[in-house]
């Protein structure tokens, strides 16, 4: 008597055939939970590397704001001879300053340490930073720059010391008793009739650009770049040990993904 005969072959046959369907289902079920797994650890992935961008650019915002207020600060008590209130006194102006216009004081703040290698007097230096913000607000608008700022500092700078042409290369025109009172007054007097010139040429062009309703936009957008300068000089002194951190999760993650990618395609 034969054991496998024809049924008993053909029964044994749709078993395999049954076990290889749920084989299938099985490792269906294993490719979907891998897939789910990956796209669940890409995306915590990427939510620390947003975290980590948000922090750098906080702490970004704090540093170039206390880089250029240190740099006035050095510059001023270089070349002046300046007290802390002294400076303080400069700071709090690129303040009011920014308050009525549309130049940031971080960008002012840049112009004034330039605008101060050629003085010697915070009076004149106070008088000149408005004047210095209504051409760098004719000149470049809503998108100034601090090297913007920098450049048009430069340039009054050099009009302090005589060298008037540079200020008719930017259209700015004067009378030849006006340019007479910069050449050979004191800092103070040549400091008060540039201020006067630039003012007869352009106009309190950063208050009026502010009233407009790009510039309102672009006051706003100080306002929340301060904010963002306020939080990140709390976080700048943590951050490297955090980024660091969250760089070594990140790179967790992503290699057990890799891994995870690759057993699913075996």
């Amino acid at each position: 008597k034969t054991v496998y005969d024809d049924k008993g072959i053909k029964s044994a046959t749709m078993s395999l055939s049954d076990l290889e369907k749920v084989a299938k289902n099985v490792q269906k079920s294993v490719d979907a939970a891998g897939a789910k797994m990956a796209a669940s650890w890409s995306v915590m992935a990427e939510g620390f590397q947003r975290v980590n961008d948000m922090l750098m650019s906080m702490a970004s915002a704090y540093e170039e704001a206390e880089l250029n207020a240190t740099r006035l600060d050095v510059v001023m008590k270089q070349r002046m001879k300046a007290t802390n209130d002294q400076v303080e006194a400069i700071k709090a102006l690129t303040e009011a300053e920014k308050e009525k216009g549309v130049i940031d004081d971080d960008i002012q703040l840049a112009g004034a340490q330039q605008l101060a290698t050629f003085l010697r007097q915070q009076s004149s230096l106070a008088t000149l930073v408005p004047a210095m913000n209504n051409l760098v607000a004719q000149q470049k608008g809503y998108a100034a720059t601090s090297q913007d700022a920098v450049n048009v500092a430069n340039l009054m700078g050099k009009a302090m010391t005589g060298m008037t042409s540079a200020l008719r290369r930017v259209g700015i025109t004067f009378t030849e008793a006006q340019e007479a009172a910069i050449k050979n007054g004191n800092e103070q007097e040549r400091a008060a009739m540039l201020a006067q010139i630039i003012t007869d040429n352009v106009g309190e062009m950063n208050a009026a650009l502010a009233k407009t309703d790009a510039g309102k936009q672009k006051q706003l957008a100080n306002e929340m770049g301060a904010l963002k300068a306020k939080i990140g000089s709390f976080v700048s002194g943590s951050i490297k040990s955090y980024v660091t951190i969250s760089r070594c999760y990140s790179r967790r993650i992503l290699t057990s993904l890799k891994k995870l990618l690759l057993s699913a395609k075996q």
